[in-house]
């Protein structure tokens, strides 16, 4: 739960596809009526019982891309609650139940009035692929809103907890590539980071396969597996991720020499060159 004036609760599916679904609100949604979005539905039966223990009703259903467990949960949200919104990317939308309307790049869906989420194209793992920035804004003197920083992102399958996404269910390497270097690489380290799936632990020891003296990612496995032994899962940011998640760190010198000896790339070789084949090490993995 993200201590913000709009709440973003994290929803883990306990299924072996280790899923994240998001609720997003207004802390003022049960009083005035606010939207409530779901992101990425799984299990429709435990979204809607966590909307009513609450006193929310759920306005709109956002699918981050078309496959199967990101829109499971979509038919039976409908069921339960027919005038919902159901919104994703439009070369996804032949592949999402209820699909009602395209999001498209600097699309912005209000929270409320000082609360927003921008759209985010972001090919690469699919072909219908979006991320949503959360924007808080400020107040200037007038009392008038002002853009601030995004202050977390909501990455689907395209950058996951110390990972990225794979590329082999309809997408395209060298897109993800532009992706996570043009919309998530220069991002402020203080941005928060809620991907689609559970797979930090995982992703934190390929890490380590690769970067064997990289402390900060063996610190964080120790917490993760402390935090998942009592039931918590870490939210990271972007600063913890350029620490721990190899696809950010391709100019790290004991990388580079690993990759030169499990892949023969060369030293010199450009960043994409070493993200291609990190991504075809880590599917292999």
């Amino acid at each position: 739960h993200l201590a913000l004036s709009v709440s973003i609760h994290q929803i883990y599916t306990h299924s072996p596809l280790r899923n994240f679904t998001y609720i997003l609100h207004s802390d003022s949604a049960p009083e005035q009526g606010g939207p409530v979005y779901c992101i990425d539905p799984f299990d429709p039966a435990a979204i809607a019982d966590w909307l009513n223990a609450r006193g929310l009703r759920l306005t709109h259903i956002i699918n981050s891309l078309e496959h199967h467990d990101h829109v499971e949960g979509n038919p039976g949200l409908l069921e339960r609650y027919p005038d919902v919104q159901v919104l994703a990317h439009e070369r996804a939308q032949d592949r999402v139940p209820g699909f009602t309307g395209a999001l498209a790049a600097g699309a912005r869906l209000s929270l409320d009035p000082a609360h927003e989420l921008e759209v985010l194209d972001t090919p690469g793992h699919s072909r219908g692929h979006i991320c949503l920035l959360y924007h808080d804004h400020d107040r200037d003197a007038n009392g008038s809103n002002r853009p601030a920083p995004p202050a977390a992102v909501l990455t689907g399958d395209i950058l996951f907890n110390a990972g990225v996404g794979r590329c082999d269910r309809g997408g395209n390497v060298e897109d993800l590539f532009q992706t996570i270097e043009e919309q998530f690489a220069t991002r402020a380290d203080s941005v928060r980071v809620y991907p689609g799936h559970e797979y930090m632990g995982n992703n934190l020891k390929f890490t380590l396969e690769y970067e064997p003296q990289n402390e900060a990612a063996r610190a964080l496995l120790a917490r993760y597996d402390a935090a998942v032994a009592g039931g918590e899962y870490i939210v990271s940011d972007i600063g913890t991720e350029r620490a721990i998640n190899t696809f950010l760190r391709l100019d790290s010198p004991e990388l580079r020499q690993e990759l030169q000896r499990a892949a023969d790339l060369g030293e010199d070789a450009p960043a994409k060159a070493a993200f291609l084949q990190l991504r075809r090490l880590r599917d292999d993995w």
